[in-house]
């Protein structure tokens, strides 16, 4: 998955949607079921300041809704996580590359997107690539 805006830690908070796009296309049985550019929603699911005492923020982001063929689906993903230096607490946590894999035609849980992201910043720049699982099935409408 592919941010469209930059997230900016100092102007978001939980609840705002930002624009996504799927980045490479995932196909079954050799079939194109989501195109690469389909358009995405982008949710902040939860966003806590920096603070000296309690350490460096979080901003947590989902993958909200996918168009697909000019229809809108409603997904659960699982969080993409960016936090504070002074919370990191792996090297290399957020650079995690995740690929769109096939399955999701027949209502298989499965991996949706591309990882990577500064663990230093909380912002998200435009162009981002975020990395996203789905939590629940998702079953494709034939076009």
């Amino acid at each position: 998955m592919r941010l469209t805006n930059a997230i900016q830690a100092a102007g978001t908070q939980a609840g705002l949607i930002y624009g996504g796009s799927v980045n490479s296309a995932v196909a079954v049985n050799g079939q194109t079921v989501i195109p690469a550019g389909s358009v995405a929603e982008i949710e902040v699911a939860r966003f806590e300041k920096p603070d000296r005492s309690k350490g460096g923020g979080k901003l947590d982001v989902t993958l909200k809704n996918l168009t697909i063929a000019g229809r809108k689906y409603t997904l659960s993903s699982d969080e993409f996580e960016v936090a504070g230096a002074a919370r990191a607490k792996k090297p290399g946590r957020f650079g995690v590359i995740g690929s769109v894999a096939g399955g999701v035609a027949h209502g298989v849980k499965d991996a949706v997107g591309v990882g990577g992201a500064a663990a230093a910043e909380m912002n998200l720049a435009a162009d981002t690539l975020l990395s996203f699982h789905l939590t629940s099935p998702l079953t494709l409408v034939a076009p």
